[in-house]
């Protein structure tokens, strides 16, 4: 990890399509005196440290993945009050150099005191909450900020595990890769893999790891934990059993009233 990393500057957006990173909306007030909102194009610097309303661009691909790992890490905890996860969330650390991010998927734990899901932006240090983990899932506008920047200020601001899954774009080759950090003594260290290729997260007690395109998480004993169509999809099995059931029950009832009925 880079110790002379620094806050990359305000730049200007691309000149090819300057709302790539994304938007927000501003209120300005026109030559004749009336307020309107106006809509301006996002920064690589806005989408390091957002601000509460920004649209910032991802792929389908991008929002299934993290859509998987958030539903899939707050299953284990629906009981426990004093464990957040969350997705896609401004965060503000209460650090004195100000940072404020929006992790793709960040796990807290010693939550003290409610907070609301309809806020937007969440405050671990005004709830004693600690970041146990921060995944990323990168974007091609992006990939810089989450293998420089934020491997410097997720450190710094005490995030014990940080995650990186790298998701190879159109015009890219390969398959999707994990890098995976421990906070160690003064910067991140690399975390093993093991023969499946699966990352320890030892914070969460899972395994993260990846088939083909898709990633999974396993619990400690290696059961897979299903997405929401996976879910859906046994659903749907299991009721169709059971109808299926119901249905042999009721012919074999009739069955027994007809042959009742001839005696």
């Amino acid at each position: 990890m880079s110790t002379v990393l620094t806050t990359p500057k305000k730049s200007r957006p691309p000149k090819e399509d300057p709302f790539r990173y994304g938007w927000r909306f501003i209120k300005v007030t026109t030559p004749e005196g009336d307020e309107i909102e106006r809509q301006v194009p996002l920064t690589e610097e806005d989408v390091l440290h957002p601000l509460e309303g920004d649209f910032i661009v991802n792929t389908e691909v991008h929002d299934q993945i993290v859509s998987y790992l958030k539903l899939a890490m707050q299953s284990p905890y629906v009981e426990r009050p004093d464990i957040v996860v969350i997705g896609n969330m401004r965060v503000d650390w209460g650090s004195k150099l100000g940072w404020a991010h929006g992790p793709d998927v960040a796990v807290f734990s010693g939550v003290r005191g409610t907070w609301s899901a309809r806020q937007g932006t969440f405050y671990p240090a005004k709830l004693k909450a600690k970041p146990l983990l921060v995944i990323e899932a990168t974007s091609p506008s992006t990939r810089g900020n989450d293998f420089g920047y934020k491997l410097r200020e997720y450190y710094q601001v005490g995030v014990i595990v940080y995650v990186i899954i790298d998701i190879p774009y159109d015009g890219e080759f390969g398959d999707i890769q994990l890098f995976g950090y421990q906070a160690g003594k003064a910067q991140y260290e690399a975390l093993p893999k093991d023969d499946k290729g699966r990352l320890w997260l030892e914070a969460v007690r899972l395994w993260l790891g990846v088939e083909g395109s898709d990633v999974y998480l396993d619990d400690a004993e290696g059961s897979r934990l299903p997405d929401y169509n996976e879910l859906v999809r046994q659903n749907r099995q299991m009721a169709r059993k059971v109808r299926e059931l119901e249905a042999k029950l009721a012919r074999r009832s009739n069955g027994k009233r007809r042959n009742h009925g001839t005696h």
